[in-house]
């Protein structure tokens, strides 16, 4: 109830000229002046890289030989 007459009360202030009701789109966030640059050359894929003459982007993951596993034996179709 208080909702609704808080509302009526804008709209006939809006309509009086008292109270100025804008619609504005929202606004996208904005990164603050003070945060990193973002290296785009790190965002480039590696043949993207080659294709500039820059070396290759540094492996994301070690080849471990503990994570490895053979396949699971399975029955055959024949």
């Amino acid at each position: 109830m208080k909702f609704a007459f808080a509302s009526i009360l804008a709209l006939a202030l809006a309509a009086v000229g008292v109270l100025s009701i804008e619609v504005r789109a929202p606004q996208p966030d904005l990164a603050p002046l003070d945060a990193p640059a973002v290296d785009r050359r790190a965002q480039l894929s590696n043949g993207e890289r080659f294709a500039r003459g820059l070396p290759p982007n540094p492996p994301a993951r070690h080849y471990d030989p503990a994570r490895a596993a053979a396949l699971k034996p399975r029955a055959s179709q024949g």
